[in-house]
Parts: structure tokens; C-alpha cells; sequence
């Protein structure tokens, strides 16, 4: 089920409140009565129940078409909005991709160094480093290496280590 728009929801209150609005106005009008002796000025027809006297209606209408053309407005400010932040949303990537990649560069590195290490020797440098990059490195290992190396870490350590690789 999809969202209205705003605008269709903002037309929907408004046309709720119309029949209020007609009956407080039929409410507040004087009744007219045909003035004798002026046959050139007639009454206006009554408004069939529920609907609008002319005026009221014309008021109705424009107020209608200034809400509307409120709305248009919010509507083109806010798609701008969305533009611009869809602009910033990219150029953000755009900076932030060189350094993400050398980031993955510089952990495959390190990979390849520890494990071309003993795993004791790994093992002791990598209780060393913080904690995500210890992580970062071992999840880019390969499964064996990495359990040689976790194997004669520090418990604790490799403890936090294997919860993080699970994502807990």
C-alpha cells in the first residue's frame, strides 16, 4: 500500500473540513429575504443542502488554488533539497573512495605479512593492534591461517576478535 503524496494528503483534510466549514457559514448568513418593490434584484437560488453558496464557494476555491500553489512551492523546495543532497551524497563517495581503497590495500598487506609469519609470533603482534584492525586483517585471511593464528592468541583477545568476525 503506498503513502499519498503531501499534497493529496493535505487536499484530503481540507476537503474533510469543507462540510464543517458550510455549515458553520449557513449558520452565521442572515436568511435573505427578497426585497419588495426591486423586482430587478432577484435572491440568489439557495445552495441545495451540503453545497456552497457562490461566494463562499469562489473563497473556497481560491483558497484551494492558494494552498496548492503553497504546496507546488514546498514541492519544487523540496526536490532541490533532495537534488543538492544527492549531490553532496556523491561527492562524499567520490572522496571517500581513494582512502577506502587504500585502506584495503594496506590490510591485504597486511595480511600477506603475518602470514608469511609463525603464528605465535602474528599472534603477539596482532594482540597489539586495535582491536577492528586486528579484525580487519584476520577476516581477510585465509580460515586456516587465521585459526593458527587465534589459536595461540590470548584468549580473551581472540575471544573479541571472533565476536566481531561474527558480527556480535
Amino acid at each position: 500500500m503506498s503513502r499519498p503524496s503531501l499534497r493529496t494528503a493535505l487536499l484530503l483534510v481540507a476537503l474533510a473540513c469543507i462540510p464543517a466549514l458550510l455549515v458553520r457559514a449557513q449558520a452565521e448568513a442572515p436568511a435573505a429575504a427578497p426585497e419588495l418593490g426591486a423586482p430587478d434584484k432577484l435572491p440568489e437560488p439557495a445552495a441545495p443542502s451540503g453545497q456552497p453558496s457562490g461566494d463562499v464557494a469562489e473563497k473556497r476555491a481560491l483558497e484551494l488554488e492558494a494552498k496548492e500553489a503553497a504546496l507546488r512551492t514546498l514541492q519544487a523546495d523540496i526536490a532541490a533539497k533532495l537534488e543538492e543532497l544527492r549531490k553532496l551524497q556523491i561527492a562524499a563517495q567520490e572522496t571517500l573512495e581513494p582512502k577506502r581503497k587504500r585502506e584495503v590495500e594496506d590490510v591485504q598487506k597486511l595480511v600477506k605479512f603475518y602470514q608469511a609469519m609463525k603464528p605465535v609470533s602474528a599472534a603477539k603482534l596482532l594482540e597489539e593492534l586495535p582491536l577492528p584492525l586486528a579484525t580487519s586483517v584476520l577476516r581477510a585471511m585465509k580460515a586456516r591461517e587465521a585459526s593458527k593464528i587465534l589459536n595461540v592468541m590470548a584468549a580473551e583477545r581472540a575471544v573479541q576478535i571472533s565476536r566481531l568476525m561474527a558480527g556480535k
